[in-house]
C-alpha cells in the first residue's frame, strides 16, 4: 500500500521530514521513499512509500517550527488491513537510526 508522508524545509527554519525503517526481527533498515513529488519552490515535499502488509517499521519523524520548537517523533507500526497499528516494542537503535534521529529525542 502507498503510504504519503508530507515534508518542508523553508527558509525561515521549519524542517519537516519522515524516515521510515522496515523491522526484520526488531533490526531496522532504511528504506528509501518510491519517489517524492516536490512542489514548484522545493520547500515542500511529498515522500510516498510503498509499504507492505502485515509488516512492522520505525516511523521516526523530525518536525522543527520557524521558532526551533520541536515536534519530533518516533513510533513502531504495522500495517494490519491497510492502516496502521502501534507496536508496543523497542527496536534496535543502530548507527542508521542515529543518523536521522533528533537529539530532543535522545534526552
Amino acid at each position: 500500500m502507498e503510504i504519503i508522508f508530507p515534508g518542508r524545509s523553508t527558509k525561515m527554519g521549519a524542517f519537516t521530514k519522515t524516515y521510515v525503517f522496515q523491522l526484520n526481527k526488531g533490526v531496522p533498515i532504511p528504506i528509501a521513499p518510491k519517489y517524492t513529488k516536490s512542489s514548484k519552490t522545493g520547500n515542500h515535499w511529498n515522500d510516498i512509500y510503498e509499504l507492505e502488509e502485515g509488516q512492522e517499521y520505525l516511523i521516526i519523524t523530525t518536525d522543527i517550527t520557524n521558532r526551533g520548537n520541536h515536534h519530533c517523533s518516533w513510533k513502531v507500526v504495522k500495517i494490519v488491513n491497510g492502516k496502521f497499528k502501534d507496536v508496543d516494542i523497542v527496536p534496535f537503535f543502530t548507527q542508521d537510526i542515529f543518523d536521522v534521529l533528533c537529539p530532543c529525542l535522545l534526552s
